[in-house]
């Protein structure tokens, strides 16, 4: 039934209050009969809120014509607003329930044994009254209630949707407690039992969204609010928000795949802020931003996003992991950086020329090797060329002879993800502190050649490409 069906049914002449006549034996059958034809079907709860609109106002129609009914059929009046009662306690319109309820017994003989129903009919619209409005003054305060509290709370309003299970009102409270008491499964549990009308309003598909996506199911609460997007801004406005968050994500996480570290750190942490109450959300922005940082050198602050990765959600599967990584490496870090100390203050001692820290710059290029191994790496490399002849005696065994590669990276510092202007950078830099005009060591001049060398075939692209797969082959693999 729609409404506009109900504004037919109730226009006809029956149902006008000048049409009834005064006397009650005159088309007293035809009355009725006309009652009796109208069925409730108070148990399809599914039909009832699909025409939830229509039926309240079935009702309140209903309701007035009986007020006029009540002046010359009273007994019949009576007993229909029994089964009116009992429908607006369906719907839960209790004050409604209420009337009809008070109007029975002004129109029933004293002492009936029908005043049961009515006074039943207030007694449980006075109830489910009452537990309302205590539940909605409880609302505020029960971000800080105890579980038990909370649990009780959602039992007595559970208790008021066993009688009036299209109260929308009860539903709107019942889920403000969930989710002010971040009670997200109970709610979902709640929620999903409902019959799918029930889901078509803006209140319920927010905070069953919301349930969704604080729990980690994000696909899901946006699946929920694409249902009612067209219908509700807010809910279209919810809808973006949480594509934004997504897709803000997504785009750091991008970054830090590339190897645009700095960047891809500034993206995650200000995603760190567009919800601060969203703790999944939070603790995978950590662990990403934890990954980037790790990738970047900067171990301890890895270490501290991956330990606020944990607090947030303990049950996250990979934060272990990358925490133990971070702390191995930035042991490892120390244990260079101290080796490198010894080592410098050792050459100091002995009057011994070093290679400039470039070189041994831990924390920030995980993947170079100390001073001692760059220039064995530097010593190997021209031991080689000089050695190598096209016309060499071929082995025993088939087994193939690999020259030593020289690792450009390291020559020039940097990691082997730098981008171009990182390279460039590094270059100028050694450049002015390895002239032969500055530094007066003696293999300055072929040190100088040698990032020279690194630097044309880093710098150009094609040239880079083939070395990177020749450096990342397995012959060169470690």
């Amino acid at each position: 039934m729609t409404i506009r069906q109900v504004q037919q049914f109730f226009s006809r002449d029956v149902f006008r209050e000048d049409c009834i006549p005064l006397n009650a034996s005159e088309r007293s059958d035809f009355y009725k009969l006309l009652c009796k034809g109208i069925e409730w079907n108070a148990t399809d709860t599914v039909a009832l809120a699909a025409n939830q609109p229509a039926l309240e106002l079935f009702l309140q129609c209903y309701h007035t014509f009986l007020r006029a009914l009540a002046r010359t059929h009273a007994g019949l009046a009576a007993e229909e607003y029994i089964r009116l009662g009992n429908m607006f306690l369906i719907v839960g319109k209790f004050p409604s329930a209420r009337a009809c309820a008070q109007c029975h017994l002004r129109l029933s003989p004293p002492s009936s044994h029908e005043e049961v129903p009515a006074k039943r009919i207030i007694l449980l619209a006075r109830q489910c009254e009452q537990l309302l409005q205590a539940s909605v003054k409880r609302i505020e305060a029960t971000s800080n209630t105890p579980p038990t509290v909370v649990a009780r709370l959602v039992a007595e309003l559970d208790h008021v949707r066993s009688i009036a299970p299209l109260s929308r009102e009860a539903l709107h409270v019942q889920t403000g407690i969930l989710v002010a008491s971040a009670s997200y499964s109970v709610l979902i549990e709640k929620l999903s039992a409902l019959p799918p009308p029930l889901l078509v309003d803006a209140h319920v598909c927010m905070a069953l969204a919301r349930a969704y996506d604080y729990t980690g199911f994000t696909v899901q609460a946006m699946d929920v609010l694409r249902k009612m997007a067209k219908q509700s801004p807010v809910v279209a406005k919810e809808l973006q928000r949480l594509q934004n968050m997504v897709d803000k994500r997504k785009l750091a996480t991008k970054m830090a795949e590339g190897g645009h570290f700095v960047q891809a750190i500034d993206a995650l942490t200000l995603c760190l802020t567009l919800d601060v109450n969203h703790h999944q959300y939070n603790a995978n922005v950590l662990y990403d931003r934890a990954g980037a940082l790790l990738a970047a050198g900067k171990e301890k602050e890895s270490i501290r996003d991956l330990e606020q990765c944990l607090e947030l959600n303990r049950s996250h599967a990979l934060a272990p992991a990358r925490l133990r990584a971070a702390q191995v490496q930035a042991e490892t870090s120390r244990m260079h950086n101290q080796i490198y100390k010894e080592q410098r203050a050792h050459d100091k001692h002995v009057k011994k020329s070093s290679l400039p820290s470039v070189f041994f710059k831990m924390g920030s290029c995980p993947n170079l090797a100390p001073r001692d191994q760059v220039k064995a790496m530097h010593d190997r490399a021209k031991g080689t060329d000089e050695r190598t002849t096209f016309h060499q005696i071929p082995p025993k065994f088939d087994v193939p002879d690999v020259a030593p590669l020289v690792d450009l990276y390291t020559i020039l510092g940097v990691h082997a993800t730098a981008t171009g202007d990182e390279i460039r950078k590094a270059y100028h830099r050694l450049a002015l502190q390895l002239h032969p005009d500055k530094c007066q060591d003696a293999d300055a001049a072929d040190q100088f050649k040698g990032i020279a060398m690194a630097y044309s075939i880093l710098s150009d692209a094609t040239s880079r490409a083939q070395f990177d797969t020749v450096y990342n082959s397995s012959l060169y693999s470690t």
